[in-house]
This record gives C-alpha cells, structure tokens and sequence, in this order.
C-alpha cells in the first residue's frame, strides 16, 4: 500500500466493534445523564435503607432498656429518711461507690493498691487507720483487673502481700490483652458480665493502658465521659456493687493525667503524692468526695511487711491543694459579682486586680470552666 493512501482511510471503518454509524453527540449526553440519575437513585436508596436499618436496631436496644420510674420528692426523702452514709471502708470509700485513685508514676501506686486488696480480703484496717466495714468475704468476691505488670511479677508482689483468704481475690491479668476490655460496647459488655459475676468489688490497675488500647484520649472529657459511663454500665450490669480504678498523675504534678473528667465523676478521689523524686521520698495521701474528706498525711512503709500506715498530719498545702483553693476564692468572687461566665482570661484579671487578687492563667481558666458548669 502507498503510504500516501493512509491518509485517506476512514478511521471508523476500521472501529471495533464494527458500527454502522456513531450516534449524536446529543443522544451520547442523554445516555450519560441518564446513568448519573439511574446511580444517584440507587445510591439514595441504600442510604435509606441503611438509616430504616440503623432505627430499626435503634428501637430494638430501646425496647431492652429498663427505664427509670419518677418519684415525687416527699415519697423518695421518706424512703430515706433514716439511711445514713454506709462505707467499704470508713471515711474514705461510700458503699456501693467508685473511687478513682491516682498517683505518680513509679510512686507507690502498686504498694497502695496491694495494701488495699489485703485490708480487703482481710478485713485488716486499711493503712491501719480506716477500717473495713463491710468486707466481701464470699469466694472471688474482689476482682483486680492488672494492665500493668506480667503475671510473674504480679504474682510475686500479691504473694509479699502475705493475704491470709486467697479465695477471696481473683487476679485477671491484662498486660497485652487491654483491648479485650472495652466497657463503651454493650457486646463487649456482655461478655465481662460472667467473668466479674460474684464480684462486690472490682479494682482497675491502672486504666491507661486500656484507654490507648481502645484509642480513646485520656485528654478528651468525651473520651474519658464514654469509658467512665460504660464502665458504670458494666458494674451494674455485673451487680458490682464497688469499684476502683488508678490512673498515673500528669509529669510532675499532683493530679490525675488527662481531662478533669476523671476527678468530676467519681464519689470519692484518693491522691497519693510523693516529695521529691527520690525512690526513699516522703509519700502522703489524702481524699475528698462525697461524704469524704481526709486531710492529707504522711505514709509510713514497713519494708518486712510491705504494709503501709497513715499518720495524721501534713506537709503543709500541697501545690494541687492551694491551686484548688484559689480556684473557690476566685469562683466565690464570680458568683458574689453575678459575673459572666463568658469572659476570657484578660477580663477576669483586671476584674481580679480591681479586687486585689491575681492568679495564674490556669487557674483563671480553671475558674471560668467551673462558673459555666455552675450556670
């Protein structure tokens, strides 16, 4: 073929497959357009039917919610009328309540909460000072959930402990298996209910492990709110009547790591604090919540026994304390002023410096969140 005679072939005679003739360029805009309609109807059909889906699986879970019933005022305070505050363990731990206990990282958290699981098993004073009023003595009626250490080293520190009724305590080791707690899926909750069956008490060693393992951020209240909320869930739906969960303090400070979620919501705090970073500082403990108040005093560590002893007296205002009675001043000033709680930090201290105060952008801030959860 001469190569001339390319240039006069018909490209569409040679088309595959074979047409007679292409359609209108008009009629191939139809034919398109109508497609794009056909799949936005197909897709809108499957978002409905996966919202009809998402509330029928809604009014499902509904109809399995024992809801709450209204009492009127009078009837519930005559119900209670002569109920006074019952305690685990006097002064510190209201029966039927969860505690949150928090410490510094390699502190003395896991001698306190060895301490504790002792006075509990045994009915011994708690730091041989607070007694155990009303002790679980049914077999496995106290749970420790350790996220912590390796079952070696947790089954040497239980055995120091020297606890005389083993088959009171039940030990469930969750190093490397935290995600298997998840207390914020019902599913999951579920499956928790038999293992903590027979339980009075449950202790959470520590629970940041588990936070992480569940991607939940410990400085999210929604986060910290979700995790506490279905962890009430689980020990009510496993008739755990009381619990405790640890959690490590922030570098350097004395309060829990994390969002203030984990302090508002718990009936009682228990706050160990060390003097110093040396391994020999000085510790001190303390606690406040409902119907608690322990001021803070000194530990003392038998090294034989690996049991500690509260003693009266303090160190003096700790940083975490004097941080939290400037926060009341400053909310009392507020609240005498009728002030807004929608000021920033600049108003609050000139309306401070006109009263003679001042204080530290933290606990200005501090301030304010409280005046807005008080309106």
């Amino acid at each position: 073929m001469n190569p001339h005679d390319l240039e006069e072939l018909d490209p569409a005679a040679y088309a595959w497959p074979p047409s007679e003739s292409a359609p209108p360029e008009d009629e191939l805009a139809v034919t398109a357009n109508e497609y794009r309609e056909r799949q936005i109807h197909e897709q809108a059909e499957r978002l409905r039917i996966a919202d009809a889906a998402r509330a029928l699986v809604a009014a499902e879970r509904v109809e399995r919610i024992d809801f709450p019933t209204p009492v009127g005022l009078g009837d519930f305070i005559a119900a209670h009328a002569h109920e006074q505050t019952e305690w685990l363990i006097r002064d510190l731990w209201p029966l039927g309540g969860r505690v949150m206990f928090t410490a510094p990282a390699k502190g003395g958290k896991t001698t306190m909460t060895g301490n504790l699981i002792r006075a509990l098993a045994d009915g011994d004073p708690f730091l041989s000072a607070f007694p155990v009023t009303n002790a679980p003595t049914s077999p496995g009626s106290i749970v420790v959930l350790d996220t912590e250490m390796t079952e070696g080293t947790l089954s040497r520190w239980l055995q120091a402990l020297d606890v005389q009724h083993h088959e009171r305590v039940r030990v469930v080791p969750l190093r490397g298996r935290t995600h298997t707690l998840n207390p914020t899926e019902p599913a999951n909750r579920a499956r928790w209910v038999p293992i903590l069956a027979g339980a009075d008490v449950v202790i959470l060693d520590p629970v940041g492990a588990v936070l992480s393992a569940l991607n939940l951020e410990e400085n999210s209240s929604t986060d910290v709110g979700r995790f506490l909320t279905g962890w009430d869930a689980l020990m009510l739906e496993a008739g755990v009547s009381n619990s405790l969960i640890s959690h490590h303090h922030g570098h350097g400070g004395e309060r829990a790591r994390g969002s203030s979620k984990f302090a508002d919501s718990c009936d009682a705090l228990w706050t160990l604090t060390r003097k110093g970073d040396a391994e020999d500082a000085p510790r001190f403990f303390r606690a406040m919540g409902r119907d608690v108040s322990v001021s803070e005093g000194a530990l003392e560590f038998t090294p034989s026994t690996r049991l500690l002893s509260y003693m009266a007296g303090s160190r003096g205002p700790s940083e975490s304390e004097a941080h939290d009675q400037k926060v009341s001043e400053i909310v009392a000033v507020m609240d005498q002023a009728r002030m807004s709680a929608d000021v920033s930090r600049v108003q609050l201290r000139e309306f401070l410096k006109e009263r003679g105060m001042k204080a530290r952008n933290e606990v200005l801030a501090e301030a304010i969140r409280k005046r807005k959860e008080r309106q």
